[in-house]
């Protein structure tokens, strides 16, 4: 778990469990090795951009780039100085299940062109093997986990973002196939929806909940705004959508179940959660 020294810090932000691994299912013959790391980067400029990615290498393999880096549009408190970022790693083969090892090095450009980067981790990546589609699961369903929203401003360099990072979950027939995601938000109880500042990605991670197994999916919004005082927006509502790749089945997301209390805010239907903005 090491850190490298560089002009732009980052570190290494390990949450609880292993969310790595490889996943294969026998009717469809699909492994899909999967690996999701998150890292911090603190620019001089708390709220500026910042771009990311990684360098991996699979079972001593050569050194490979990586996607972008996905912002999780959350800054760590009580400062608000750090962002959080994740870099997944993610593959399909046939069916080929076996330990596999994989080493990270992310690293991070700031706006002002400082870098940093960060000394290679390695993980051990199990396998785990489903026998048959789960039969808990009847086409493609999803719903929230959880979603939190700030309002971070900075007087020193004139400017706001108002954040909002939800996490979903979605479960197919397929277990490991791939999906996409997308949403909107209101800032006026629903009565008006904008796609603007929205992005989607999936985590590289799965959930074990409720006897089924998710694809756990980030649904980030970025609004900058110039100055040092916000819009005045006192709620935010979103709502939010996941298709199945190899199905081309739709469906909305449930946004009635909320598994963290502590980040769900108030369901107004089916489809539709609004929180209070700080």
């Amino acid at each position: 778990k090491g850190g490298g020294m560089a002009t732009l810090p980052l570190a290494f932000l390990f949450p609880d469990g292993t969310p790595w691994g490889v996943r294969c299912v026998t009717t469809t013959g699909l492994c899909r090795t999967h690996a999701h790391l998150l890292f911090t980067v603190t620019p001089a400029d708390p709220l500026a951009p910042v771009t990311g990615g990684a360098k991996f290498q699979l079972d001593g393999g050569p050194w490979i780039g990586s996607a972008p880096a996905v912002f999780e549009a959350h800054l760590i408190p009580p400062d608000n100085r750090s962002q959080v970022f994740t870099v997944n790693y993610d593959s399909f083969e046939l069916m080929t299940p076996r330990p596999r090892t994989l080493c990270a090095a992310p690293w991070a450009v700031a706006a002002d062109g400082t870098h940093g980067m960060l000394e290679p981790f390695c993980m051990s990546l199990n396998v785990t093997v489903t026998q048959k589609p789960e039969p808990s699961t009847d086409g493609l369903q999803a719903h929230l986990l959880f979603g939190n929203w700030s309002v971070v401003c900075s007087a020193a360099f004139g400017r706001c973002r108002t954040l909002g990072h939800l996490a979903l979950l979605a479960a197919a027939p397929g277990v490991v196939t791939p999906l996409a995601a997308g949403g909107a938000l209101s800032f006026d109880e629903g009565r008006q929806w904008h796609e603007m500042g929205a992005s989607a990605s999936w985590l590289s991670k799965f959930d074990q909940l409720d006897g089924r197994t998710y694809q756990r999916f980030h649904l980030a919004f970025d609004l900058p705004s110039p100055g040092a005082t916000p819009p005045p927006r006192p709620s935010v509502c979103a709502r939010a959508w996941m298709q199945d790749l190899s199905s081309g089945a739709l469906s909305d997301v449930d946004m009635r179940n909320c598994s963290k209390p502590h980040g769900c805010g108030a369901a107004r239907s089916d489809t539709v959660r609004c929180w209070p903005l700080p």
